[in-house]
């Protein structure tokens, strides 16, 4: 899934206007949710809001492209946000 959308830059008064892209979610346990995605000038970023909590992911990919580091963060109350899990890609071979 994927579109164009103008939103806010996060912790800016700046607009932008930059691909939009959905990703959907599913495990064993049957949870199935749709994240919001965007990806660009060395930045990954996922978000969702709705049940149970509202959840985010930050990451940056290393200038070489072989690293990306990020992490997931939740609101269990719908307003604080507190780390869930940080994490790392890295490419071998």
């Amino acid at each position: 899934m994927s579109g164009h959308m103008d939103r806010r830059e996060e912790g800016t008064k700046r607009w932008t206007s930059q691909p939009q892209r959905r990703r959907c979610y599913s495990d064993e346990r049957g949870v199935c949710r749709v994240y919001e995605m965007s990806i660009g000038e060395g930045e990954w970023k996922l978000w969702r809001e709705g049940a149970p909590f509202p959840q985010r992911f930050s990451a940056t990919i290393s200038d070489e492209g072989n690293t990306i580091a990020g992490r997931w963060e939740k609101a269990p109350e719908g307003r604080t946000w507190e780390t869930d899990f940080d994490l790392t890609y890295r490419k071998v071979g």
